[in-house]
């Protein structure tokens, strides 16, 4: 015969064919009934087999009244991220023919001849440009904090 009494995490874990720390999370968010001597919060433990099994009894039949609500909440949650994805779907569709577009007047663009007085900047004196712009902005916030030591 078995006692009565388990006297672990080791011991409740096993009686309830789980880890301790799945043992240990229904006590802390479920209210697995164990108890601490001396009424210790992170003592050792005890539980009562009646108590458990009693506890498993009343968790199941919570869950079975529970399951119509739940299954009518998943269903919702479904349905809204099937819209979700219908909507998505559409929107990809949407930017699918204006790239298209794009592509097209890219294409037209680079067919065009462009006069000779128009100067496209070039890779390299973008880049000069942006060092500069970039070591403008270094001096102007030396400036700021040179001009407030608390900054």
């Amino acid at each position: 015969m078995q006692p009565e009494i388990l006297n672990s995490w080791k011991e409740i874990s096993s009686y309830l064919g789980r880890g301790v720390r799945t043992v240990q999370r229904w006590e802390r968010d479920f209210g697995l009934p164990v108890r601490r001597p001396a009424g210790h919060l992170k003592s050792s433990v005890v539980a009562l087999r009646a108590d458990i099994d009693a506890w498993l009894a009343n968790r199941s039949t919570r869950l079975e009244e529970a399951a119509p609500a739940e299954r009518t909440t998943y269903l919702a949650q479904y349905r809204r991220l099937r819209e979700d994805l219908e909507r998505l779907q559409r929107d990809i569709e949407v930017l699918r023919s204006q790239q298209a577009q794009l592509l097209v007047h890219r294409d037209k663009a680079q067919q065009t001849k462009v006069p000779k007085q128009v100067e496209i900047p070039t890779v390299e004196s973008m880049s000069k440009s942006l060092e500069q712009i970039s070591a403008e902005i270094a001096s102007v916030q030396e400036a700021i904090t040179g001009a407030n030591p608390a900054a």
